[in-house]
């Protein structure tokens, strides 16, 4: 009777762990098949993504390409501004304005008719000047900076950017003495005045106009200096001094973008320091 239950439990015994790995074999065959499917759909979401990031690799490279055409293209522009500007300012607005003089001159001193007929052609001239000064003051009206510049004028700009062109002591000392808010004016009035100037200066080089350039270099120069501008104040200084040069002229003439890229330069650092150092409401605008 004894050896029958032993064989009776050891039976049931084999056949609940028989049962149980069945249970446990089915439940692990059910993960395996889980972790395949979600293996799978992983590996088909990396290759989606894979595919999206080739694909936007490929516009960025596009689209670098298309900024440093369109970069070129707008420095060519500008350029070409400089010079129309030079043009007008120096061939066309110059002799203009001594012709209206001279006819004001004679309508004062002539009689009769030769009077009258001056003063009509002097008035008439008078729109002509007007719209060279509206072109003019189009012309001056500052384009947005791109971030990428041309591929040629990459290292030049960076070494533009790179330079440290405030006088920094020469500020606290000015502000200290005139205080911030008469400091502050001072900076917004020359900040507004030199971008012209600068322009006037470019244009008197484009045209080869070597006295004007010669004295205005020195004009902005002393500007810049009340604002402690040193690098670009030296640099036109210098610029006066071999415009009293014949051979060395024409060397001044190419200086045109880098005076340009200085002077934008300097005033953008200006503004900066001005922002931090000089605490009035009415400066920090």
């Amino acid at each position: 009777m004894v050896p029958l239950l032993w064989l009776a439990g050891t039976a049931l015994a084999l056949l609940v762990t028989l049962a149980t790995s069945c249970i446990l074999w089915q439940r692990l065959r059910q993960q395996a098949r889980t972790s395949a499917g979600r293996l799978e759909k992983l590996q088909s979401e990396r290759d989606t993504l894979d595919g999206q990031l080739r694909h936007y690799g490929r516009e960025i490279k596009e689209r670098d390409k298309k900024l440093s055409v369109a970069s070129r293209r707008i420095h060519e522009l500008q350029q070409g501004k400089s010079d129309l500007q030079a043009v007008i300012g120096h061939q066309l607005r110059r002799p203009l304005d001594n012709l209206s003089e001279t006819l004001q001159r004679l309508a004062i001193s002539a009689q009769g008719d030769s009077a009258t007929l001056a003063e009509r052609a002097r008035a008439q001239l008078q729109p002509i000047i007007r719209s060279l000064n509206q072109i003019q003051r189009l012309g001056q009206v500052e384009t947005v900076a791109i971030a990428a510049p041309p591929q040629a004028d990459n290292g030049a700009e960076a070494d533009v950017q790179s330079l440290r062109v405030l006088n920094l002591n020469a500020l606290e000392q000015k502000r200290d003495t005139l205080g911030h808010q008469t400091f502050a004016d001072l900076i917004n009035r020359r900040a507004a005045h030199l971008p012209k100037k600068i322009t006037e200066l470019t244009s008197a080089l484009t045209g080869r106009h070597w006295l004007d350039a010669e004295r205005l270099a020195l004009v902005v120069a002393a500007n810049a200096e009340e604002i402690a501008l040193d690098a670009i104040a030296g640099h036109l200084r210098n610029l006066s001094a071999q415009l009293g040069i014949d051979s060395e002229r024409e060397g001044c003439r190419q200086q045109r973008s880098e005076l340009l890229n200085l002077m934008r330069v300097s005033l953008q650092q200006l503004q900066d320091w001005k922002s931090k150092n000089l605490h009035t409401e009415w400066a920090l605008r």
